[in-house]
């Protein structure tokens, strides 16, 4: 069964009461890599990502219509879209995840979940594995990166990879302010508030630090009201501004019934047309595109968790890793990005923060900026919000090929 046209081996299921769906990749080659992609939210699916970013199918909200993508990463890799944590999209358990849950026990369920894919599929043990996320999948890929560094019964793990995602809330915080009063598209998000973000900062800076050294429960409820504070200010500058908070550059559609700035309501109908439910064999289930009870149930301290040594622990292994950020996002800013990966702690870290920021161009156009070394890549995006391979399709397409198939001293990230 064809959603769009397309002419790839799909396998769907469950396992570990995680759903996903496997594409084998149309590339002709040997030893085609294996690509897991997490989505964010948290509790936001995997098949936003398919059918909106780098799938064989992209649906356009504007015109809600599906159509081929000449830019689906299934053109280079096998890749397994994952809807987790348990509750998120169709993945089992109570749909909207109406109990709690960790970052760490995500991790866990996925790490069993690639343990159970690869006895599955024993013939792929021997192709690469890359995991790629975004957003708060910041947090899900180098955990679960982490994890499977001394797992040898999946195979060994050679690059991870980052799209605009909550890594350091700290650095985010702190990138904020600048990142408005340098913010590309000629926007005064700041106004006349620069004062109340300060306040908001310096309360969150202050009770962290507290929360951090003594872990009084008042001091981390303090932080993360702050945090609350300080986001709920971010999104207020931009929405006042009739502006897109994934993508400065677009309108916000405030009409549409998931608030989301896009129309996404129309995604989540086309999912749940009979047609496409039966596509992706979950015709007995109402599908949703983001599970609101996802980050209410997320364990209280987790949701000021820094998960930069992870990153440093997959470097330290051999383990590339490329993080990169579009720069008209404001939910979690490229400034953020590009400050946690200079402040990283590994052995690498002064020639990291010392290299080149230098710009790269792709077909003749200026796309961004990057700074590589030993290993660790950070790209800006031009012309790119939230969703980089949505906003940039061609371009990233380039970026993953290189990412994936070049050598140290060649391509993008040479």
């Amino acid at each position: 069964m064809s959603l769009c046209g397309e002419n790839l081996a799909k396998e769907t299921g469950i396992l570990n009461d995680l759903y996903y769906v496997y594409y084998q990749s149309s590339a002709k080659r040997n030893g085609v890599p294996v690509l897991l992609w997490l989505s964010g939210g948290p509790g936001c699916s995997g098949l936003v990502a398919l059918l909106f970013e780098n799938g064989p199918c992209s649906f356009d909200d504007e015109t809600d219509t599906i159509s081929l993508n000449p830019y689906a990463w299934t053109g280079l890799a096998h890749v397994i879209y994952l809807d987790q944590p348990k509750g998120t999209g169709y993945s089992d358990g109570d749909h909207g995840i109406t109990r709690p849950w960790s970052l760490d026990g995500a991790a866990d369920d996925m790490h069993e979940f690639l343990r159970l894919f690869y006895q599955q599929h024993p013939e792929l043990k021997t192709n690469d594995f890359y995991i790629f996320g975004e957003s708060y999948a910041g947090h899900y890929v180098p955990d679960l990166a982490a994890r499977l560094l001394k797992d040898s019964s999946i195979p060994v793990l050679k690059g991870i990879a980052i799209g605009n995602g909550v890594v350091s809330t700290t650095a985010w915080v702190e990138s904020m302010i600048p990142f408005f009063k340098a913010n590309e598209y000629g926007y005064d998000f700041l106004g006349s508030n620069e004062k109340i973000f300060q306040i908001f900062r310096d309360q969150f800076d202050s009770a962290l630090a507290r929360c951090r050294s003594g872990n009084a429960s008042s001091d981390c409820s303090e932080a993360l009201q702050s945090l609350t504070d300080f986001e709920g200010a971010v999104s207020s500058s931009v929405c006042n501004l009739g502006r897109n908070v994934y993508d400065v550059r677009r309108e916000c559609h405030y009409d549409d019934a998931l608030q989301l700035c896009y129309r996404f309501s129309r995604l989540q109908a086309f999912v749940n047309t009979p047609i496409t439910a039966s596509y992706f064999g979950q015709v007995a289930h109402e599908w949703r595109l983001c599970s609101a009870g996802a980050l209410p149930e997320l364990a209280e301290m987790d949701q000021l968790e820094e998960s930069e040594s992870n990153v440093a622990r997959v470097l330290e292994c051999g383990v590339r890793v490329l993080v990169y950020g579009g720069d008209a996002d404001t939910v979690v800013n490229w400034m953020s990005q590009d400050s946690w990966t200079r402040a990283l702690l590994w052995q690498h870290q002064a020639e990291f923060s010392s290299a080149t920021f230098s710009e790269q161009k792709f077909d003749g156009q200026p796309i961004g900026r990057i700074r590589t070394s030993h290993g660790l890549s950070f790209m800006k995006v031009y012309n790119a919000g939230h969703m980089v391979p949505h906003d940039q399709p061609a371009m990233v397409y380039e970026m993953v090929r290189s990412f994936l198939y070049d050598g140290p001293s060649v391509g993008m990230f040479s």
